[in-house]
């Protein structure tokens, strides 16, 4: 029964706070480019935060945990109900399990949600923030140097620049693999789509023989008919940002650069933080619990204004948790959680004083 109560009081906040947050941040990106959404068509606005709706659900979900939680707490505590339910034996730990219990499903459906909804969102989101134009097209294109292109389980391509619309690449290492490893190599200055076929030209081919030997030969024009399968359409993902891929794809994107001899540490440091940024709702949610039984004495506006210091110390922290992995300062497992293991610490030593009051 009481369990009853508590949630229905819970969700009610919740779904208040998260529609009026969700209202509030649509509403002020909406006028901060209503000059851009005024030339572009009605739909495509629609389509764009219809895709941006996730994203901004993700990013202030931990807010809206620790509004809803202090509010709910922090309430029972002013009106003396978790003073009676102490007096009956009952602990903070016990009364507020439902709520802890509630915040590691949100965690959960968080991190469900880096996997499966926002990295498909972001990506259509971010092509519908670009000018309906070919230009446009070419500037994500442009923005793909730098970066191996893994296309098939055999094959990795590393491109110093490549253009979809020309189906043309520079500067182009391939990598063919077999079971033993690396099985043959080239270095072109150019790679073309040219009837059907991949033409590489001026370069070096290197074939790798079981013994640990290579020959090699210089080209000036080698064709790769019967070497690979991929075809220009398997190039033109044009995904470049963490946050339009999923941990698989992040996991295949840095096996392929570290093939091509490349520092991975940044998106080392993204794979892991897709994990810890979903857990910090559990964290928020134990803070806001054990400021907000205080409330009694403190008021609620003291342990909202305490309990939103908290929570924005800790973007703060998962910023040079994040800036420390990518930099080679930490590891990028430690650079990720770093920001968790502070705020958890603080979780922890606040909800063990709470317990004692």
């Amino acid at each position: 029964m009481f369990t009853r109560y508590l949630l229905r009081r819970f969700f009610r906040l919740f779904a208040l706070v998260l529609l009026s947050t969700l209202f509030v941040y649509v509403l002020l990106d909406f006028v901060g480019n209503i000059k851009v959404w005024l030339q572009r068509d009605p739909k495509d606005v629609a389509e764009y935060y219809l895709n941006f709706v996730p994203n901004i659900v993700y990013l202030v979900m931990p807010v809206n945990l620790l509004l809803s939680v202090v509010g709910v707490v922090g309430s029972m505590a002013r009106h003396l109900e978790i003073a009676s339910m102490k007096t009956a034996g009952r602990s903070v730990l016990r009364i507020t399990a439902p709520l802890l219990a509630v915040s590691v499903l949100i965690a959960g459906a968080m991190f469900w949600t880096t996997e499966e909804i926002l990295p498909d969102a972001n990506h259509r989101r971010l092509e519908l923030a670009q000018p309906p134009t070919e230009q446009a097209s070419k500037i994500r294109r442009e923005k793909q140097k730098n970066r191996a292109v893994v296309v098939g389980e055999n094959a990795t391509y590393y491109f110093r620049t490549y253009s979809a619309r020309s189906q043309r690449g520079h500067n182009v290492i391939v990598l063919k693999f077999d079971s033993l490893g690396v099985s043959e190599r080239w270095d072109a200055m150019a790679m073309d789509w040219s009837d059907s076929v991949w033409l590489l030209r001026n370069g070096f081919h290197r074939t790798f023989l079981p013994n640990g030997e290579s020959v090699g030969e210089a080209f000036r024009t080698a064709s790769l008919e019967g070497k690979v399968s991929e075809v220009p359409n398997d190039f033109i993902d044009d995904r470049y940002s963490p946050d339009e891929m999923n941990r698989a794809m992040l996991r295949k994107k840095i096996q392929s650069l570290r093939r091509c001899g490349e520092d991975t540490r940044a998106l080392e440091t993204q794979y892991h933080f897709k994990l810890a940024g979903s857990m910090v709702g559990v964290l928020i949610a134990v803070i806001g619990i054990a400021l907000a039984h205080g409330a009694i004495r403190g008021g609620l506006a003291r342990v909202f204004a305490l309990g939103l210091l908290l929570t924005f110390s800790y973007y703060i922290l998962l910023r040079i948790g994040l800036v420390l992995g990518e930099t080679g300062v930490l590891s990028p497992l430690a650079g990720a959680w770093f920001g968790n293991a502070v705020v958890g610490a603080v979780a922890v030593v606040l909800l063990v004083r709470s317990v004692k009051l």
